[in-house]
């Protein structure tokens, strides 16, 4: 569906075209026939519509009523980012929007005050509603229901107003969903629009009990709903990747967990998508602020938090109330927070003056305008080098595991969506499990290893076809990645639930789907046949890491193969046998002789109520890991779902701040952090 909201606002009949998708260039007309996002990335190939247009699509898993598939995807031209930008969110919208179409385009500019476009079933008209200027964005939802009754929105606050880049846009309520990766909000609202309304009925959920149990049986999706993703404040201080400052100083596992504890304390009720059995939102309590419902994710509470030096909870959800409420993506205004209090240390920490600061931002008063420019400008205005600017990683620390690294600076549609790293999320799968995960792709010796550089590319490479695929699809990835993670669903499985595809190897066509995706992601941005891209630096130029997975995103779309059918084959010749690239190892050293000894765990969340505080654990020592998690299983059997079984760990295990393999050695006096954990969110 194509709207031109100029000419719907002039009253001119042919303002809105409806038609199935079709396109005269074959690969075009072969990739967006696979859902509404890929159609939108088809249609952002042709530069005339990067600046013109506005997408909100859905993909054929919402469509077809998959339970836990019910993102939108928003994809425009985002000002922050400066190329085409995509992000998800959740609410009704996505299930609403199916009803209607898969993928809507906006175009041209609507006219008049508070201008709602409002899509039903009966058909699309444009109303101005000059009481909407200014409001909230839970504040717009009250009244677009009490307008025009039960309905989906997205919308814009006073920030996408005023026209701000780090604008971010909400869909649903109590509390609402967010997203505002590059600037989207600010894209949206360079269309006119204060909200786009979705009156028509939602897509029904399917009744599928098996793949609801899957999900439950994920200790990783079971230990998400328990920790709201809040569990990521520990899981990352285990490892010395949590910063604080601006990433100038680092969080200590007991102020992650102390953190974690307040949280706990503040939870008001626990909220997730419609029919999600693992539902992974908190919704904090008010106390002492003031505003509406506030959504409690790491990804917003961190940025706002131990980044800004405010250490308690409360401080991080003032600011984050105070982001909700003007309509300014959390990760970015955290940033440009950061930026500012460097040479104005007197603002660490002062939760009431960086409000303060959002808010004159957003009316446009000095000096706090210049805020509003984003990080990266924001930077270079104060003098800064791009190395000196502050990390928006995860964790906003020095990260250790080079496939984070790697992948954070080279995906094709930046870091934001290689967050969730199914491979990453635990040390428990050793490398038959790890081979046994991305197969049919040959693994070089030492790929298990999340310090060492061997296989780091293509792994990186693979994460990225499947999130591609996910996101595609509609699906929840941090879902996918908990399933793939604990083994309750492989490849093929999830690949024939979300596409409904029963043909063989559907899992290795899916990645080569998200292959395709990519190389259409690298077009869009410029970047095909590119070098290493801007802001990677000197530390990934000439790596193994850069350069396989440089190689693999080069296959690309050939003549012979316009349709990409054969790309992840492709690609996998230029990986050879896994014996081509193995990484030298050290010498094995001596294993001392055992004795009896001890070691101290420490867990948190649904692992912690069956340990126990810090518990001591007694057994022959140096032992592996997977023998110290088995003797675990033994000693407190209640926690086998959690630990593992048959060799393999769930929990990620860390020690001083290094994460451990399986195979590692544990020595007398060790103290293990155990956490269940799935990146990202």
């Amino acid at each position: 569906m194509r709207v031109d909201l100029g000419a719907l606002g002039a009253g001119q009949a042919s303002a809105v075209k409806v038609d199935e998708w079709h396109a005269t260039d074959p690969l075009a007309d072969r990739v967006g026939c696979w859902g509404g996002p890929a159609a939108a990335l088809v249609w952002f190939q042709d530069p005339a519509h990067r600046e013109t247009s506005f997408a909100v699509a859905v993909g054929p898993a919402v469509a077809r009523g998959v339970p836990t598939a019910a993102r939108a995807v928003v994809m425009a031209h985002a000002p922050l980012a400066g190329c085409v930008r995509e992000g998800q969110v959740g609410s009704d919208l996505a299930r609403r929007l199916a009803w209607v179409t898969d993928l809507l385009l906006l175009e041209g500019v609507a006219p008049g005050a508070g201008a709602v476009l409002v899509l039903g079933e009966e058909g699309v008209r444009l109303e101005c509603l000059p009481d909407l200027e200014g409001l909230d964005p839970e504040a717009t939802q009250r009244a677009l229901v009490e307008h025009l009754g039960p309905c989906a929105s997205l919308r814009v606050g006073p920030a996408g107003e005023a026209g701000l880049p780090l604008a971010n846009l909400a869909a649903g309520s109590d509390p609402p969903s967010y997203v505002g990766r590059g600037g989207l909000g600010a894209a949206f609202a360079a269309r006119g629009l204060k909200a786009l309304a979705v009156t028509a009925r939602e897509v029904e959920p399917v009744q599928d009990d098996a793949w609801a149990a899957l999900q439950k049986d994920s200790p990783r999706l079971a230990a998400r709903a328990e920790g709201g993703s809040l569990e990521l404040f520990e899981s990352l201080a285990a490892r010395s990747a949590l910063g604080a400052r601006g990433g100038a100083q680092s969080v200590s596992v007991e102020e992650a967990r102390a953190l974690g504890d307040q949280a706990r304390e503040r939870v008001e009720r626990r909220h997730g998508c419609k029919g999600c059995p693992t539902p992974c939102g908190w919704v904090l309590d008010e106390s002492g602020v003031e505003g509406d419902s506030v959504g409690a994710r790491f990804s917003a509470l961190h940025p706002l938090g131990h980044n800004l030096g405010v250490a308690g909870v409360g401080g991080a959800h003032r600011i984050l109330s105070c982001c909700n409420r003007l309509g300014l993506d959390a990760k970015e205004a955290g940033a440009c927070l950061a930026l500012w209090a460097r040479d104005r240390p007197q603002l660490w920490g002062d939760a009431p003056a960086l409000e303060e600061l959002l808010e004159q931002m957003v009316r446009g008063e000095e000096p706090a305008a210049q805020l509003g420019q984003g990080a990266d400008a924001l930077g270079r205005s104060l003098g800064q080098s791009p190395d000196e600017l502050p990390a928006q990683g995860q964790g906003m620390g020095a990260e250790s595991n080079l496939a984070v690294h790697l992948g954070a600076r080279v995906g094709v549609r930046g870091r934001e969506p290689m967050r969730t790293f199914p491979f990453l999320v635990g040390s428990g799968f050793g490398r038959a499990g790890l081979e046994a995960l991305v197969a049919p792709m040959p693994l070089p010796m030492g790929a298990e290893d999340p310090a060492l550089p061997a296989g780091k590319g293509r792994l990186v490479w693979w994460h990225e076809n499947l999130v591609l695929a996910l996101d595609l699809s509609g699906f929840c990835s941090f879902a996918a990645a908990g399933m793939l993670a604990d083994r309750v669903v492989d490849l093929d499985g999830l690949a024939r639930e979300l596409e409904g595809d029963e043909g063989e190897a559907p899992g290795e066509r899916w990645l080569g789907r998200g292959a395709v995706l990519a190389e259409l992601w690298r077009r869009v941005g410029g970047r095909a046949g590119a070098g290493i891209p801007n802001g990677v630096g000197d530390a990934l130029a000439g790596t193994v890491m850069w350069t396989e997975y440089h190689a693999l995103r080069g296959v690309g779309l050939i003549g012979e193969d316009p349709m990409g059918e054969g790309i992840l084959g492709r690609a996998l010749a230029q990986l050879g046998g896994a014996d081509d690239e193995e990484t030298p190892m050290d010498e094995p050293v001596p294993v001392e002789p055992a004795a009896r000894g001890q070691v101290r765990l420490r867990a948190s969340g649904a692992l912690a109520e069956v340990l126990g505080e810090e518990p001591i654990l007694e057994l022959d020592l140096p032992a592996h890991v997977r023998s110290v998690v088995a003797q675990a299983v033994i000693t407190w059997p209640a926690a086998a779902p959690l630990l593992g079984c048959e060799g393999a760990v769930l929990p990620g295990v860390h020690t001083a701040g290094r994460q451990l393999g399986p195979d590692d050695l544990v020595h007398d006096g060790d103290e293990l952090d155990l956490i269940l954990v799935v990146s990202g969110g």
